[in-house]
This record gives structure tokens, sequence and C-alpha cells, in this order.
């Protein structure tokens, strides 16, 4: 091998510690993607060049096939951990179960024992001589039947998981693009080399340049680790997680160097940026990011981004072990389409509860000033049907009539106008005195019953006995509720009755004696549709109802009664369906005459 033996030897020392040390080194990084598979890969190729150093050194022919046979070790095992490797790397687990990978070695395996025993059969190699006399002579060799099997399935390997991390360079993101096509550098050159070798176009004879090829392959791959963080690499499956997240991810080392980042944040990186950048390079323009990514434990803050965008940022400690850190996650998601949104949604608040506020004081100032001239022309009309201002004839009586109807309709939505602005307001203010609930309701029972005869409807009202004939209740608004209820019941009833019953009842979800006053008020009437039962306590809310053919009322009465029942601790419950009529049920906390303010009993 002439003058360039030393050389050699001096190359082939230096290339077998280098990758001994990567071995070692992706032993200690184990915990990462293909690390472990990577360890073994390089240690094959430490004992490949081992046993070619062995062999240049050997003195005799025996000797020299001993190590040449040692090469094997390396020689057999490096095509299949390449391709284990690749498909590691690319997310590829189902194909690294036992089965397969087992199916893989028994090739290798078998080669290795044609190879030990080759001196018996010739299968793997015919004839073996020394290429000269001198020292460092190489070994020429003819070969037989099951080298080339053994060349054919280890191209196969190494072809395969060549192309698998083609297509990883392909898909690459930015970050890991230069990653992947030094890896791939790293694996063609010893390739072409050892074609070149058993294509005889080495002019050296017996020289095979496949190990020495493998100095260069450490140079990329000690690149690749110190300047790309190769160890890092992520499987496709976890990666494309991260490829498809909105929120932005970044993943620095313990030196605060970058090893992963998503798409969403190399938006907002330098575009620059590669993996093993610092993060301080890649985010300069954001202090506030560095700051917070230095800070000790784990945490969350919003993050400002020049003067019109807003991140909200989370910051976790990745370790693998007790004691081993091995890098920070910095998730970021911006908010400022939230930020925006919730401050719009607040001065949208903000608006509407002064455009209530406004429309109540309109309500209360517009009503209170109509009471006064309809006070009037009430009068003045039932003076003029008195005759206090001389006699009028029939039809004079009529209209005077008609206009203290309509008078009076006009006082009692004036009235409810009040009372709405009132509860909007939280102005209303409760008047709980003795009452006799009896002389209360039977008067209005008999206005309801007088009109509802009126309109050929049948009238009941009931008080049962065990209702107390004194309470401690605001009697008005005990009154207003009743009419409101019966006035509705008597407005969309066409036919048949209305029943108005007052009984007393156990309080629900309370312990004896707490009793409640019950008013119920039964009709035939149109019925309410279920999606209008929803609603019809809603202010100003209408309905339509085809069966009378006209749109009644102005929607007050019914969210007055809700709104009074809940001020004074009631409740009220409807029953109703289209043409079957509706069951309204107001309860109310009874407090008999002679029970101490804030309790409730049942009588006696």
């Amino acid at each position: 091998m002439g003058p360039v033996g030393p050389y050699l030897l001096v190359l082939l020392a230096v290339t077998t510690v280098i990758h001994a040390g990567f071995a070692v080194y992706a032993w200690r990084q184990r915990a990462a993607s293909g690390a472990t598979v990577f360890s073994l890969l390089n240690l094959a190729l430490a004992v490949w060049l081992t046993g070619y150093a062995g062999e240049l050194l050997a003195f005799s022919l025996e000797s020299k096939v001993f190590w040449a046979q040692t090469e094997y070790f390396g020689i057999v095992t490096v095509p299949i951990l390449w391709l284990l490797y690749a498909l590691d790397v690319r997310g590829w687990p189902r194909w690294l179960s036992r089965r397969w990978t087992r199916a893989l070695w028994v090739l290798p395996v078998i080669t290795l024992v044609m190879v030990w025993t080759t001196t018996w059969h010739g299968l793997h190699w015919r004839t073996m001589a020394l290429s000269g006399p001198d020292l460092m002579a190489a070994i020429t060799v003819t070969y037989g039947p099951w080298f080339w099997i053994h060349s054919a399935y280890s191209y196969i390997a190494l072809l395969l998981g060549t192309a698998l991390f083609l297509i990883h360079v392909s898909r690459s993101t930015d970050l890991y693009r230069g990653q992947a096509a030094l890896l791939v550098a790293g694996a063609f050159i010893p390739w072409v080399a050892n074609i070149a070798y058993l294509a005889g176009l080495i002019p050296i004879p017996g020289l095979d340049p496949t190990p020495i090829a493998f100095s260069l392959s450490a140079l990329a791959l000690g690149v690749d680790i110190a300047r790309y963080r190769l160890l890092d690499i992520m499987p496709v499956a976890r990666l494309k997680v991260l490829t498809t997240m909105l929120e932005a991810v970044i993943v620095v080392d313990p030196s605060g160097r970058i090893v992963e980042a998503n798409p969403s944040a190399r938006a907002l990186l330098d575009p620059r940026t590669r993996v093993g950048d610092p993060l301080s390079q890649a985010a300069p323009g954001w202090p506030e990011l560095l700051t917070f990514a230095a800070e000790p434990g784990e945490g969350q803050v919003q993050l400002p981004l020049g003067a019109t965008r807003m991140f909200e940022a989370r910051r976790a400690f990745l370790s693998d072990g007790p004691e081993r850190a091995s890098g920070r996650l910095l998730v970021l998601r911006e908010i400022t389409q939230t930020l925006q949104a919730a401050h719009e949604l607040a001065r949208a608040r903000d608006d509407a509860l002064e455009a209530s506020r406004l429309k109540s004081q309109l309500l209360a100032k517009v009503s209170h000033e109509l009471r006064t001239p309809l006070g009037a022309i009430i009068g003045y009309s039932e003076m003029m049907q008195s005759g206090a201002y001389g006699q009028l004839t029939e039809r004079g009586l009529a209209a005077a009539e008609r206009v203290i109807h309509s008078a009076n309709y006009l006082a009692q939505l004036v009235d409810d106008l009040l009372d709405q602005a009132r509860l909007e307001a939280g102005r209303i203010r409760l008047d709980p005195q003795a009452t006799d609930v009896r002389a209360l309701l039977q008067p209005l029972a008999a206005q309801i019953g007088d009109q509802a005869r009126e309109a050929g409807l049948v009238f009941r009202y009931t008080i049962d006995e065990s209702v107390p004939h004194q309470i401690v209740i605001d009697s008005s608004r005990l009154q207003q509720i009743a009419f409101n209820l019966l006035n509705n019941a008597l407005k969309y009833t066409t036919a048949g009755e209305i029943a108005f019953t007052v009984d007393v009842v156990s309080a629900d979800g309370a312990q004896e004696p707490a009793r409640d006053l019950r008013l119920t008020i039964r009709d035939t009437g149109v019925g309410i549709s279920a999606e209008a039962i929803s609603h019809i306590f809603e202010p100003f809310w209408q309905a339509d109802h085809e069966l009378t053919g006209k749109r009644s009322g102005y929607g007050l009465g019914l969210a007055i009664v809700a709104e009074l029942l809940r001020l004074m601790g009631g409740s009220i419950e409807v029953k109703s369906a289209t043409q079957q009529g509706s069951v309204f049920t107001a309860r109310l906390p009874l407090r008999p005459i002679d029970a101490p303010e804030g309790t409730a009993h049942a009588p006696n």
C-alpha cells in the first residue's frame, strides 16, 4: 500500500475514535427518538474500522483474514441499523416490532456464519491472497455466490433507509432540512466508495476506500450533531401534531438553543432561524419573551409583541429525570382578537346598560306626564256623563262612555309602564301589611266574573278554608298579580270557562310547617305553544293567535307579574298547549298576621 499506509492508519484511528465517541454520546441521549439505534450504528462503524485497521497491520494472510472476518460484525449490521434508524426517525413504529426486527437480522446472521466458515466451502470468498509483500498489504479476494446475496441485501437496506431520509428531507420544515440533508450526505459517501471498490475503480490494488469514506461521514455527522442538534429530531407523527397547531410551540435546550419550533412559531421568529440557534438570536425584538423564557419554574403571562399584538405565553420545563433538565417548552397563543372582542363586549354591555337606564327614565317621565291629562279626561268625561254640563243625547252618552273606557285603558297602560320602569331601575319597594285576603280578592273576582259573563264565559271563584283571614303581604301588589293573570285569561278565552282558585300548599323544598299562598287561574282558551311559553314573561313580547285573529295587549302584564313574584319571594308556573287552554300557578310565601316578621307558618 506504499507510503499512504501510515496516513491511512492515522485516518482510520481518528475516524474510529470519532464514531466511538458518537456512540457514547448517543447512548447518553437514548431518551431522544432514534438515539439508541444511532448509538449502535456508530458502534458498528467503529467495529468495522477497527477490523480494517487490524487487517492492514496484521503480518500473515491468516491473521489478515481473521481481522477481515471481524470487520463483518460491523459490515453486516450497518445497513440494517441504518434502515432501522430511518424508520425510527420517520415515525413508523409498526415496522420496528420484534417480529420485523428479527426478520431483518436473519440474513446478516447467516452472512456472519458464511464469512467465518468460508475457508470450508468458499460460498463467501472463493480465494484469498495478499496484494503485495509489504506489511500493510491488503487482501485480494474472489467472491462466492453468498457474497453477492449479502451485498444485494445490504444495498437494498441502505437504499430503503436513504430513500426514507430523502423523503424526510423533501418534507422537512426549514428548521430540519439542513439537518436531514447532512445526514443523507453522510450516508451517500461510504455507499459510493463501496460501489467504486466492488467495481474495481480504485487505482490502489486491494484498498477498500469504504472505511476511509466513513471519515467524511463522521465529519458530516459531527456537524449535524453540533450545529443541527441531530438527536433532537422528532418522529413525523409527533411533528405533524406540532405542524397543525395554531399555537406557537418553541422547545429550547438547557443552553437556550432552539430544538423545535412549529410553523406558527417560525412565523414569529427571525426567518433565518435554524435548529441550534439561540433563542435570543431568533427573537431579538421580543425581550419580554426572552425574560419570560429564562425565568425559573413554570408560568403563564401575557406578552406584547410590538404595539398591536398580544400573546398568552405558557412555560414548562422538560426533564429526563428528577434531577436532569432537558429543556423548556414555550407555548404562545395570540389573544389580540380575544382581548379586542372582550373590550368590545364590555363596551357593548356598558352601552346596553346605559340605553336601558335611559329607556327606563324615559318611560318613567313620559308615563308620569301622561297621568295628569288622562285624569282630567276621565274626570271631565264622567262629569259630562252625569249631566253636570247639561243633558247629553244617547249618542253623546255613548261617546262619553267610549272616552272613559279608552282613557281608563290608557291609564292602566301608564301605570304598567311606570311599574316596568321602576322594576328595571330596582326602585319598587314592597309595603307588606296585615291584609284580609278574602276582602281583597272578592271584589276583583266579581269584576272579572261580570266581564266573563258578558263575553259568554263561565267564571268560577274558590278560596279554600285553609287560607287565613289575615296575612302579612303587599296587598296592592297581590291584587295587581291576580288582576293581570285573570285579565290575561279573559283576553285569550273565547269559549268555555275561567276558574280562579286560592289555597294554601306546602312550600317547595321547605320543611314543615312552611306554607305558600297559591293562586291558580285555569282557562279553556286558545293556549300557548311550547315556543311561546319561553317568551311570555319578557317585557313587550306578544303572541299572534290565529284562533282569536288579534294581537291583544301591550306585552307588560305577565312580565310585571313575574318580576313582582320574584321580588316577593314567590314563583310562577305555566302549563299550556295550543287549543287546550292554560294553567297559571303563582305561589307566594305565606306569613299569617300572628307570625314574626321573616317567618312563615301554617294557619292554626
